[in-house]
């Protein structure tokens, strides 16, 4: 006899619980970090934006440089391969990849390491050391402010996605954050980050979560009057008037009509 099929009820259920378990067992990976200290993340911060430096250098001098522009190529023809795979590539992969061999691409990797140390005027291993350093940073400061993401994710459930799906969004925002973070500015890094959360978060339910899609920027308007009007309705214990919202917002009142 054949099964009858599950109830949509029951279907949603489990799905809920399965999402539910998924995320414990995020967030018990995720507590083993520790969180920074303001004193690390400036330490950190700083590394990564050494880092983000000398990747803009190398980008700037690929377009002039044949040496440091192959080895730009060649770096992300790395980063596409170990999207394509989920892997990184290891030298023999990344070499057949190129259509090089092994000395061939060794060969290009160090004259373009020679050629943007020079530039940078650095050694070419103080170059790879710094490098490697940022990357880690980097790491360290994305992994200690995970739970940050989970948190705001719980904000924005019951939006049409799911909260990992969330939690994934969020994460790029993050990874953002900490590639822009100016740790001379004074402010705890969270305090920055959390905007770039939000953002990803919100964009991604904007273009993911509608049948019918409106542009960002006009699902982030129209999020922006919604939270306006619920503060008035909370505050003074009225509706707002168009002429509230375009006070509120810094827009005229015609825009606020549209």
């Amino acid at each position: 006899m054949p099964r009858l099929p599950r109830r949509t009820g029951e279907t949603r259920s489990r799905r809920s619980s399965g999402t539910g378990d998924l995320l414990r067992l995020y967030l018990q990976d995720i507590g083993r970090v520790d969180l920074l200290t303001s004193e690390e993340e400036v330490t950190l911060a700083r590394l990564v934006q050494r880092r983000e430096t000398l990747l803009k250098q190398q980008r700037e001098l690929s377009d002039t440089n044949q040496a440091i522009g192959e080895l730009h190529r060649l770096e992300e023809l790395q980063r596409r391969e170990a999207n394509h795979h989920s892997h990184w590539p290891t030298k023999q992969e990344w070499a057949r990849a190129a259509a090089l061999t092994l000395q061939e691409l060794q060969n290009r990797i160090d004259a373009g390491y020679e050629a943007w140390a020079e530039k940078a005027a650095i050694d070419a291993k103080e170059l790879k050391l710094s490098l490697r350093n940022g990357r880690r940073a980097k790491d360290h400061m994305i992994q200690a402010n995970l739970r940050l993401v989970v948190a705001v994710a719980k904000k924005y459930q019951q939006r049409g996605m799911e909260i990992l799906d969330l939690v994934q969004e969020g994460t790029l925002g993050l990874e953002r954050a900490v590639e822009k973070f100016d740790p001379t500015r004074g402010f705890r890094f969270s305090t920055y980050a959390y905007w770039w959360i939000r953002q990803g978060m919100t964009r991604a339910i904007a273009t993911q979560s509608r049948t019918i899609r409106l542009p960002v920027h006009v699902t982030e308007k129209l999020n922006r009057i919604k939270r306006v009007q619920q503060e008035i309705a909370s505050n003074e214990g009225r509706i707002a008037s168009i002429a509230d919202l375009a006070r509120e917002l810094g827009i005229s009142e015609d825009t606020v009509r549209q």
